[in-house]
């Protein structure tokens, strides 16, 4: 007997919650043992007793601290007189004071002091003096953050905000380790020193830097492949709710398209070298991706560009993207606080018509189509003079500025056994309506903890979450725009300009009622996002450097929708009877309720190898086996209401009520791999690595399901070789690498080797009922497999004058052979199916990564320069096409051995200047030009035929995603004052206008304020009068060849952009340390600040769906803080 869907809900929320429960109290337990094991080493006391005895000091540090002691101490011992005085000062400094003219000793353990006379014999290990000091820079200021250990163990402490670090209980002949991220490491031998004050120097930047790889992370001096890593830092500088558009302009071959500014909506193009969306790793993991992903939470995104990705083999060939969380670090707890509060602003809004200019242009309209005009000048007037006043139609609905805010609180630390990190986020984000019913809020949590179990064996849990909801009106943002831009200005807002009736228009899309959840209806949107991992890693003994690493994952997913569709009414008045006349909209009332869950698994176990031989051949190697599944199911219910009382399914009328289900939402698959590296390296000089990964996928038949897709990479550090070390010392690193790989990918609907049935497929009514209809899924296709993309990179990173200057030029390219498509051939009727995929088609693209960067001190002004530029083009190999007619149209639809975003339309020459000038043209109204007037457009004859036609059409543009993409990065600091640009921009682009910029009057509804620049006569009612001339043609909505495909509308969408810009402060270290805060930093940031660009009306990134009526983008401005304790 199968469960119910209900019982297996019920089994799968009550797994999530055991999960959730265990993990918070391991974290909890983690978290306590933490504090405790860090007590010791982070309290100070401040005593000052004259002639006390010990029993009175003991108490007195017991009233004081949480620490508790078990005496086993003779009464005269107890009674003894001391006098103590002790400032900030640990508890072994004074226990040493006081018990240093007696036989006793202590032993701390946690917050208890066992003080005995059978520990006098360690006394003089208790007594060492812990090691003070200083750690700075080469400029001698203070370094916070450096990690200070006992080498060999884990016993360690890092310095604080003033650079100071205290560190206990070190061994004599001990050697103390000093390490910070960009800093040579430092050892110095411990001979019983009480203070020791270092000075670190630059290493030469980013040598020593790690950054991930594939199932890993090496040094970035020995990586051979294109590898591009962005740290927690550089991400942060950018303000912005979605990490994909953080990431814009930052890292060279990453192109980031952002198309709305919309709450919620993440409608961002995300590519990695033009190359379609890339597959996103977070913590080994293939995720969904990372737009909502609280930022703070986020170590470092390395971009893996070349044969690197081949590694990950499914999905893997348009790149991959490696997001690693932060994790803890062992010594004292750290918390974090991080809040801002902002005003987001809309930007490229066009301006509607007002009055006059609306009936100026339909006037104009009626004349130029041969009728009589529409409005009187009187009519006219009476806005002109101020007697009537124009709708302002946007202005009632949508406002200039909208608050968003955003909170985060972290903390993390650890011991020698367990290490955590603890994150939680908070987004809210309203929308620009004034009715306040769209809005955005989102919750993040992460929990990342690692045990030290024994000697060999760790664990590590790490646990992600994340849950939104965004709340709008029925109707989506475009309509809202469409209405507002093109409502007539004419109309009121208002019936009888009565607040309580709003005004009904011809189409019932009044934008106070649409914006308005409680007279239209709502949506709302939540997801829930439940990330999980589990690994064990083992160091295998006998073996060094041999570890057994095991891993599970489970992910949850799951996208509830509410749609309330809810009936209103709208009022026209009627003067002679003082009456309003309701208009119904919308009708019936209806709610639907829809979900989609997503299940996936992941198991790896691998074996992994690193060791040094001879001080000098570093050789590693990964052998991994990997399954993987994924499963999604939906559901969705409808019923109509005939009363709005209750806005709930049960409520509606089961008459009619509809119930399905997505059938392209209903999926299970599989995948197993097989995944092997090896990495060797000289002395960092001679590098190089091979890989291999053998996929299989349940979407294709048994003898096509598995791919083998190898790489190697191979690198040469010329800066290490003496002819370059010698004569050449300004160079700090040269090194040139190569790499070469196929990656595989199985993006085909799921086993379509297998022959069956559609079911339900339409359907028939027998009598009363109606019975669901079979169809054939038509021929089985078993002979499609995985597509390959086969990868060259060429590179060269050069380093001079300690990090002065920097450069990485990378040369690659991508051949992709076996794309899916179906053989464009007209089958008989009697065949009764259509033709099936196969693996016909491939491209090849091209291009070249350039970064170049400058960073230099000067005393204490630090400051950085990057920029990178990156260019890309794709041409297809083979792309199938249909019998042509003609000869021309076989060229035209050839995409064979061509580019692949070609612009096909009319070529442009200007506006005619005269009706002689028409006549005089190439025909193109198919009326020997007498429809054309001035101003019009003239388009090429590029046939020469003396025909405008479909035969003129030729390239005149590029289309499509920019070729070209580039950002620069300028950085500052001087005296605790910050600054952080980000300039970024795209080229080689063209949009076209999309329609409201394209046609005004469209419907006879209102037109954009630009559309009065135009030709038109200086007397409309005088054909013989003077034209002036303007920006776009005479107004015509019928007659006329304007609005035809052509280059005219063709803009150039190249721009730079002030992508964000932040400038903070942090407080001295000496006005925080009394109040035990290690950092406060103010700051205020603005995002999309300011675009140069030569597009007119559009923002260059706003895309022309859905007619060009999208939310806008948005500038934001934000302050905030930063709190480190």
């Amino acid at each position: 007997m199968k469960k119910s869907n209900s019982a297996s809900d019920i089994q799968r929320y009550l797994k999530l919650f055991r999960i959730v429960k265990i993990t918070a109290m391991l974290v909890f337990v983690f978290t306590i043992q933490s504090f405790a094991s860090s007590y010791a080493q982070s309290t100070r006391l401040n005593l000052s007793m004259e002639n006390a005895t010990i029993e009175d000091v003991i108490n007195t540090i017991e009233n004081k601290t949480e620490f508790y002691f078990m005496l086993r101490a003779d009464k005269d011992i107890l009674d003894t007189k001391v006098n103590i005085n002790c400032k900030n000062a640990l508890i072994t400094d004074v226990l040493d004071q006081l018990l240093k003219d007696t036989d006793y000793g202590y032993k701390i353990i946690d917050r208890y002091i066992a003080v005995s006379k059978n520990l006098a014999e360690s006394k003089g290990e208790q007594q060492q003096k812990p090691v003070s000091g200083i750690v700075t820079d080469q400029n001698k200021q203070p370094l916070p953050g450096v990690t200070v250990i006992i080498k060999g163990t884990t016993n360690g402490t890092v310095t604080n905000a003033d650079g100071k670090y205290t560190l206990a209980n070190i061994p004599n002949n001990a050697t103390l380790q000093y390490s910070f991220v960009g800093m040579k490491a430092q050892e110095v031998n411990y001979t019983g020193q009480q203070t020791i004050n270092i000075e670190l120097t630059p290493e030469t930047i980013g040598l020593e830097e790690v950054v991930a790889v594939g199932y890993g992370v090496q040094k970035k001096v020995n990586l051979t492949g294109s590898i591009a890593s962005v740290n927690a830092d550089d991400i942060i500088a950018t303000k912005n709710e979605n990490v994909e558009n953080m990431l814009a302009g930052k890292i060279a071959g990453v192109r980031v398209v952002q198309k709305t500014g919309e709450p919620g909506a993440y409608n961002t193009n995300f590519q990695i070298r033009g190359m379609g969306t890339p597959l996103v790793i977070i913590d080994g993991i293939p995720r969904e991706n990372m737009n909502r992903l609280d930022p703070n939470e986020i170590e470092s995104v390395s971009v893996l560009k070349d044969a690197s990705a081949s590694i990950y083999g499914v999905r893997a060939a348009n790149g991959v993207v490696l997001v690693t969380t932060k994790k803890g670090a062992k010594g004292e707890v750290t918390m974090g606080y991080n809040g801002s509060y902002g005003w987001q602003q809309g930007t490229g809004l066009p301006e509607s018509a007002d009055a006059v200019g609306y009936m100026t242009l339909m006037n104009e309209n009626n004349i130029n189509n041969g009728q009589d005009p529409i409005y009187s000048q009187d009519e006219i007037n009476a806005y002109l003079n101020g007697t009537k006043k124009s709708s302002d139609w946007p202005g009632v609905a949508i406002d200039e500025f909208a608050p968003q805010t955003q909170h985060n609180i972290s903390a993390s630390g650890g011991t020698e056994k367990v290490d955590y990190f603890l994150n939680f986020g908070y987004l809210k984000q309203d929308g620009l309506w004034k009715s306040g019913d769209l809005n955005y809020d989102r919750f993040n949590i992460r929990s990342n903890v690692s045990a030290q179990l024994t000697k060999r064996l760790k664990a590590e849990f790490l646990i992600g979450g994340m849950k939104d909801n965004k709340n709008q009106p029925y109707h989506d943002s475009w309509l809202v725009y469409k209405s507002t831009w093109t409502q007539v200005p004419l109309w009121p807002i208002y019936a009888n300009d009565n607040p309580n009736y709003l005004y009904s228009a011809a189409d019932g899309d009044h934008p106070l009622a649409i914006t308005d959840a409680d007279i239209s209806g709502y949506k709302k949107f939540n997801k829930r996002i439940f990330q999980s991992s589990f690994s064990l890693s083992y160091d295998i003994p006998f073996v060094e450097g041999l570890t057994a690493k095991g891993l599970y994952s489970y992910d949850y997913i799951s996208d509830t929708e509410k749609a309330y569709k809810k009936a209103y009414t709208l009022y026209t008045y009627d003067e002679s009877t003082s009456s309003y006349n309701e208009h119904i909209n919308q009708s019936p009332s209806t709610i639907q309720r829809s979900l989609t869950e997503r299940e996936n698994t992941l198991m790896q176990l691998s074996l992994s190898y690193s060791n040094v031989f001879k001080e000098s051949h570093n050789v590693s190697a990964l052998l991994l086996y990997e399954e993987s599944t994924g499963k999604m199911d939906n559901f969705y219910a409808l019923r109509e209401f005939s009363m709005d009382a209750v806005d709930q399914l049960f409520a509606g009328n089961s008459t009619n009520q509809q119930g399905s289900m997505d059938v392209d939402d209903l999926w299970e698959i599989a995948n197993k791999g097989l995944v092997g590296k090896f990495n060797y390296n000289y002395k960092s000089k001679y590098l190089a690595e091979i890989s291999f990964r053998y996929d299989g996928s349940s979407k294709f038949e048994k003898d096509n399901q598995w791919g083998f897709f190898p790489a190697v990479s191979v690198g040469w550090r010329m800066s290490e070789e003496p002819f370059i070390k010698n004569n050449l010392p300004s160079i700090d690193n040269l090194k040139l690498r190569t790499s070469y790989g196929v990656m595989g990918d199985d993006n085909a609907s799921s086993y379509q080797f297998l022959t069956g049935f559609n079911y339900p497929d339409g359907g028939f009514v027998f009598g009363d009922n109606f019975v669901n209809a079979v169809s054939s899924r038509g021929m089985s296709n078993p002979n499609i497999t995985w597509y390959t993309a086969k990868t060259l990179n060429l590179g060269l990173d050069a380093q001079m004058w300690e990090g002065l200057f920097g450069l990485q030029i990378d040369v690659f390219s991508r051949d992709r052979d076996g794309l899916l498509a179906s053989r464009l051939l007209s089958l008989p009727g009697t065949v009764g199916a259509a033709l099936p995929q196969e693996n016909l088609e491939g491209d090849f693209t091209k291009g070249i990564d350039l970064v170049v960067s400058h960073r230099n001190n000067v005393g204490d002004f630090n400051y950085m320069v990057s920029g990178n530029i990156s260019y890309t083009r794709t041409k297809w190999q083979y792309k199938e096409i249909a019998n042509q007619t003609n000869s021309y149209n076989n060229w035209r639809n050839n995409y064979t051995d061509r580019y692949n975003n070609i612009w096909w339309a009319y070529g442009y020459e200007g506006q005619f200047q005269s009706f002689e000038d028409a006549y005089n043209s190439p025909i193109q109204d198919n009326r020997g030009n007498d429809i054309i007037n001035p101003g019009d457009y003239k388009y090429v004859d590029w046939n020469e035929d003396g025909v405008i036609d479909g035969l003129d059409y030729y390239p005149v543009a590029t289309s499509g995603y920019p070729m070209l993409s580039f950002g620069l990065t300028l950085n500052a600091e001087w005296k605790g004052f910050d600054i952080n640009a980000l300039f970024q921009g795209n080229a080689m682009s063209n949009v076209d206008y999309p329609e409201q910029l394209k046609q005004p009057l469209y419907w006879d509804r209102n037109a954009l304020n630009q559309f009065t620049d135009r030709w038109h006569l200086t007397d409309p009612n005088d054909p013989n009068s003077e034209w002036i001339s303007g920006y776009y043609p005479s107004t015509n909505t019928k007659w006329t060849t304007n609005y035809w495909g052509s280059e005219r509308y063709v803009q150039d969408a190249s721009y730079l952009r002030l992508k964000s810009l932040e400038i903070g402060y942090s407080l001295p270290d000496k006005i925080l340390t009394k109040a035990g805060i290690q950092k406060v930093r103010l700051y205020v940031s603005g995002y999309n600040l300011y675009t140069w660009t030569g597009i007119k009306y559009l923002d260059p990134e706003h895309p022309s769906d859905t007619y060009g009526y999208l939310y806008p983008l948005v500038k934001t401005y934000n302050f905030g803080i930063n709190v480190t304790f």
